[in-house]
């Protein structure tokens, strides 16, 4: 983190962080209850790269990196073709990233360590792969 950041700079970053958040986890719940991600997908996508952004001038970059993968993750096509059950699955998921930042930033520690960044990318690889294809 930039030496140049005092705690009212922390503070407005983790109140913008926490609001992004909280705004997300309502788009995310409102999405389950519809069983359809794609009418939120577009505002989500911009509350992540917002995060992100925020996360980038805090030189945060493992923990950006992370909220970057959620962000291409809404672009996918993948995501738009899911059955109910694992659409579920992946809004479990993506509601316990928002845990998961959130506790990080309650702890001012928004470092990620490589083995989260690896638990990640396997996650959602699993959460979207297509049934058709070959293991």
């Amino acid at each position: 983190m930039h030496d140049f950041f005092d705690a009212e700079d922390w503070d407005d970053f983790a109140n913008e962080a926490l609001m992004l958040l909280d705004r997300a986890e309502q788009l995310l719940l409102r999405a389950e209850k519809a069983g359809d991600l794609k009418p939120i997908m577009k505002e989500l996508r911009r509350d992540f790269h917002t995060f992100k952004g925020n996360l980038m001038i805090l030189e945060a970059d493992s923990m950006a990196l992370m909220v970057h993968k959620l962000e291409d993750l809404l672009i996918s096509p993948r995501i738009v073709k899911l059955e109910e059950g694992r659409l579920a699955r992946l809004v479990d998921y993506l509601l316990s990233q928002l845990d998961f930042y959130r506790e990080r930033i309650e702890k001012k520690h928004l470092e990620v360590e490589e083995s989260e960044l690896a638990k990640q990318k396997l996650i959602i690889d699993v959460l979207t792969r297509d049934r058709s294809e070959k293991d």
